[in-house]
């Protein structure tokens, strides 16, 4: 928990490493990521730039999502800049480059690139810093055509949007996932309303018995979590947990504990 690794991938489309003279082997590269994944032992934050020469709106998405699908802890998407005295200026009439000619001189269009799809890929990067879920191009829509721009969202309408675009109430599995993840990412006693079961009423005990704080919370599956992953078995009866987080706890990885409870 005392170290953060920043990785910069930028982008996993060989031509667009090629142009920029990146020598980067996405096989080996992805390989190591998902090693240190595994042991969850080191924060792994990975970038990537939209906007290099050559890649298109589908490439850049095609990039994103072999990045994500690793889960690495943070993804930051950044947008090609052009830096005084930067190499990547050569490539400006090639690619026909349109930059703000004020800093931070960030790409406005280019040959492969649109301003219209430039717009959409930094709608999608908002979504994305609020949304880590691997299907943002829905949510991006129902982002649109509910205002979810430019209004800020508190932390369980973050929660409710992502259940009500996705219908998670209809999947028990997903359902428990939803849940979980909004209990494992905070220290909370209590959920909302739209994340709780219907015996969750008649729970006994209410809270965990180590503090008398941590609510005790039924879910539908058997919970495993091994390493960076959480496994769901299905149950045929409700299985009670407790997601308890440590009192005090230092570095960049805060990992609560997920107690099985006999009620």
């Amino acid at each position: 928990g005392m170290f953060q690794f920043e990785i910069g991938i930028q982008t996993t489309n060989e031509e667009p490493q090629r142009l920029i003279q990146r020598k980067q082997d996405n096989r080996k590269l992805f390989h190591s990521i998902q090693r240190l994944l595994e042991k969850n032992l080191i924060h792994i934050h990975c970038d990537l730039i939209f906007g290099l020469p050559g890649e298109t709106l589908e490439q850049s998405l095609r990039s994103f999502a072999e990045v994500c699908r690793m889960n690495p802890h943070e993804l930051q998407i950044g947008f090609l800049k052009f830096l005084p005295g930067a190499p990547i200026k050569n490539l400006i009439e090639k690619f026909d480059y349109q930059y703000q000619s004020h800093p931070p001189y960030e790409i406005l269009s280019s040959k492969n690139l649109s301003p219209e799809q430039l717009n959409y890929l930094k709608k999608f990067s908002e979504v994305f810093d609020l949304f880590y879920n691997s299907k943002k191009f829905r949510l991006l829509n129902y982002m649109e055509k509910n205002g979810g721009f430019g209004k800020s969202l508190n932390l369980v309408d973050r929660y409710r949007t992502l259940s009500d675009v996705f219908e998670l109430e209809r999947n028990s599995e997903y359902k428990d996932l939803l849940k979980l993840d909004y209990l494992y990412a905070q220290r909370v006693y209590r959920i909302p309303p739209f994340m709780k079961n219907g015996s969750a009423a008649s729970i006994k005990p209410k809270t965990w018995s180590g503090d008398k704080k941590t609510p005790v919370i039924p879910f539908n599956h058997e919970i495993k979590i091994l390493g960076s992953r959480v496994h769901l078995s299905p149950s045929d009866q409700p299985l009670y947990y407790a997601v308890v987080h440590p009192e005090i706890s230092e570095g960049y990885l805060r990992l609560p504990k997920v107690e099985r409870v006999n009620p």
